[in-house]
């Protein structure tokens, strides 16, 4: 289980989780490869520079190397517990 922060500067609405979840799905069979390396703490500052959540997560690392994935256009930090896989649909029972 993961949980991601994200800021946005209005109400997000039923309508909109509705939308996401759509999109998740078409993003999901898509089937990006997913590539984790490892970029030098200064770099991922540099790289983060105008994302505020990313920064705080980069300002409370210790060691001089971050963990990074890649999947399509989308690119993110990995913090100590990240478990990366296949992204998948939960399944709830």
């Amino acid at each position: 289980m993961w949980d991601y922060d994200f800021s946005v500067n209005e109400t997000v609405r039923e309508e909109d989780l509705k939308r996401i979840e759509k999109k998740m799905k078409e993003l999901i069979k898509r089937k990006f490869p997913i590539e984790k390396y490892s970029i030098p703490k200064d770099e991922a500052l540099e790289k983060f520079s105008s994302d505020e959540l990313r920064l705080a997560v980069l300002s409370r690392l210790m060691m001089r190397l971050s963990q990074s994935i890649n999947q399509g256009s989308f690119e993110d930090l990995l913090v100590e517990g990240s478990n990366i896989g296949f992204p998948k649909l939960p399944k709830f029972s």
